[in-house]
């Protein structure tokens, strides 16, 4: 079975990999105030939801906040809008991490989130390209205009992972 810590502990090193090859700065999700992690209740693993279970039974504090989020309507829980942090950054699901390196396929369309403006949460930044303007460096890498991207489900340590029933992340809360 797949393990989360060696799943972050191994997207982490492909992060620096790619933050060292592509010196653009990326946005981080939660330092954005329309970033993509406001906007949703994205799906998690159910090992991550009982992680995020146990964390908040022992953070009370962080549970009240993310139920009185949840209370107001808030789409993504975990954020918490007046520090612009996530309040479960070190145990975010796979999806909430490092969104803005992903490339997503579409039909024969590439899309990945453009490093050049921020989320106004008017417009859209996502950048649409072909495969064939890309440069590949290896089965999950490529590289559009100096911006580096990788393909999450072509990783191998993630392939049992994506294998999983996908639960809401506001699941993680019961009252």
């Amino acid at each position: 079975m797949y393990n989360l810590k060696e799943i972050r502990s191994n997207i982490d090193l492909l992060a620096k990999d790619i933050f060292k090859n592509c010196n653009l700065s990326r946005c981080n999700q939660w330092s954005n105030s329309c970033g993509c992690c406001t906007k949703g209740d994205y799906p998690a693993t159910e090992e991550e939801i009982k992680e995020i279970k146990d964390f908040l039974n022992t953070n009370i504090e962080i549970k009240l906040k993310a139920i009185e989020n949840k209370n107001n309507g808030q789409y993504c829980i975990f954020y918490d809008k007046n520090s612009k942090n996530c309040l479960i950054k070190s145990i975010r699901p796979i999806i909430c991490r490092y969104v803005s390196l992903r490339i997503f396929f579409h039909d024969d369309i590439l899309m990945g989130c453009s490093p050049f403006e921020i989320c106004s949460g008017t417009k859209s930044t996502i950048l649409k390209f072909k495969k064939e303007d890309t440069l590949t460096i290896n089965d999950y890498t490529y590289v559009y205009k100096n911006i580096w991207y990788l393909d999450f489900k072509k990783l191998s340590f993630l392939e049992e992972y994506y294998k999983n029933s996908f639960f809401k992340l506001s699941s993680a809360i019961s009252e």
